[in-house]
């Protein structure tokens, strides 16, 4: 008997080797597959998050770019474009920031909202702002978030942003053709 036992013994342990791996793909399957969805959406969301940094982050710079028109100038029609171009794109970054943003970007970008709702409301032709402090708040955390080094000098790296509002005005001094002597800045936007 001793022998027909350890023979039963031996063939439950070899059915069960052989149906231990099919167990394992059983049991194993949904929990790869939760855990491959679960990095998937965590991935899909960080791809999210860094492109309305960007996004917005562009968005800024091209209002940052006309904001020292005045709407009381003799404005080109080019610059009118540019301006309302320019306004338009802040709403989408405002829009962005309402979804996507932090608490301090939410913030900053209804600070500049209300200098043009004041504006408005006093009927005032010129509205100056600055996007510089929100540009950095959004380069700090696109950094932070693709795990970059922190940029020692907060400013550096924006210096560029007054570069095209200094050559408009020294251009409308002296009066240079604009458009000649822009092509090699607008050939630096573009690469």
């Amino acid at each position: 008997m001793s022998i027909k036992s350890d023979e039963n013994k031996k063939s439950c342990l070899r059915i069960l080797l052989e149906i231990l791996p099919v167990i394992l793909i059983i049991i194993g399957w949904p929990i790869v597959y939760y855990l491959d969805s679960a990095r998937d959406k965590e991935n899909k969301r960080n791809e999210m998050v860094v492109q309305y940094l960007i996004e917005t982050s562009k968005y800024l710079v091209d209002l940052n770019r006309v904001g020292h028109l005045s709407l009381n100038e003799n404005l080109t029609e080019q610059e009118k474009k540019e301006l309302i171009e320019a306004w338009r794109n802040f709403e989408k970054a405002m829009f962005n920031m309402q979804l996507l943003g932090s608490n301090v970007q939410i913030d900053k970008v209804f600070e500049i909202y209300k200098i043009f709702e004041k504006a408005r409301e006093e009927k005032s032709q010129k509205i100056a702002f600055d996007t510089t402090e929100l540009l950095l708040n959004f380069r700090d955390e696109l950094r932070e978030y693709l795990g970059l080094d922190k940029v020692k000098d907060r400013k550096r790296g924006f210096a560029w942003i007054g570069i095209t509002n200094f050559l408009k005005s020294l251009f409308k001094e002296t009066n240079v053709n604009k458009d000649e002597a822009e092509k090699p800045v607008k050939q630096i936007k573009r690469k």
